[in-house]
């Protein structure tokens, strides 16, 4: 009984796979040189879609590498990562043999997100990489700002390209830097010109006193010095000698986890929610 339970389990699995992500990966295979976009769930505005859509195209045709952006309104009670793998592995993404690139599903119904990446992807998006990717664009999904959210994630995945491509990926000892906002650069700029103000009057104020002398004997006091001798002494030497450093800053990193989707394809990829 056991046995037959685990057999319909898994035809249902194989079923739902089949019902919910293979007219989308169909949809997309049928047009993979042109749509990179795939909106289900009807998030996006015509305007919105052609624009995001040559943008994912601009990257993935730069870098040899496809960036995918799926949504759908949902995988009823599919696992996300499953998903997102099945729909890359059968939508037939990917450049050259090793299948290059990176696929984010956003299911709108259970309100969850999936990361797929293959070949290079692995390499260039590593489990610390995606995780600051999601913190960034997270919040505009959280929001109801798909558009904005999508954006963010294609402009990722081009720096991320980029370093990857240099031969260092963002990892857990190489990440990108926050950049400032604009206010404090200008507080920055007006509390250095407020201090360096306050040290300059300060110092003016001191000099008052002090008057131009035509001669330099008017600046020594009378008997204050007599000098009848003069000589080099040398007393003593110390010499502290420090090995230099060796360049450590591109240490191993955290790297990339990966596992096997439904299709056999390895793939690293997270998931979560918004």
């Amino acid at each position: 009984m056991r046995y037959h339970k685990t057999i319909v389990r898994a035809f249902l699995t194989v079923y739902l796979l089949m019902m919910v992500l293979l007219p989308a990966a169909i949809f997309a295979g049928s047009m993979h040189d042109y749509d990179r976009v795939i909106d289900r769930a009807g998030l996006l505005s015509q305007d919105e879609w052609q624009k995001l859509d040559a943008t994912l195209a601009d990257i993935s045709e730069a870098w040899s590498f496809d960036v995918i952006i799926v949504t759908v309104t949902g995988l009823d009670g599919i696992d996300p990562q499953t998903g997102a793998d099945e729909l890359y592995d059968r939508g037939g993404y990917g450049y050259g043999s090793s299948h290059d690139g990176i696929l984010l599903l956003l299911s709108m119904q259970d309100r969850k997100w999936a990361i797929s990446t293959t070949g290079f992807g692995i390499t260039a998006f590593t489990d610390e990489g995606q995780a600051y990717m999601v913190s960034q664009f997270r919040p505009y999904l959280s929001d109801g700002e798909y558009y904005e959210g999508f954006n963010c994630f294609a402009g990722l995945c081009r720096d991320f390209l980029e370093e990857a491509s240099e031969g260092s990926p963002y990892d857990t000892d190489h990440m990108p830097s926050e950049p400032l906002p604009w206010y404090a650069y200008l507080g920055s700029l007006l509390g250095g010109g407020g201090v360096a103000g306050l040290v300059t009057f300060g110092l003016k104020s001191q000099l008052k006193s002090v008057r131009l002398r035509q001669t330099a004997d008017e600046y020594i006091e009378r008997g204050s010095v007599d000098i009848r001798r003069r000589e080099d002494v040398f007393l003593y030497s110390h010499v502290t000698r420090v090995p230099k450093p060796k360049n450590n800053t591109r240490g191993g990193g955290g790297g990339s986890s990966t596992h096997t989707g439904p299709s056999g394809t390895t793939h690293g990829g997270s998931s979560g929610s918004f």
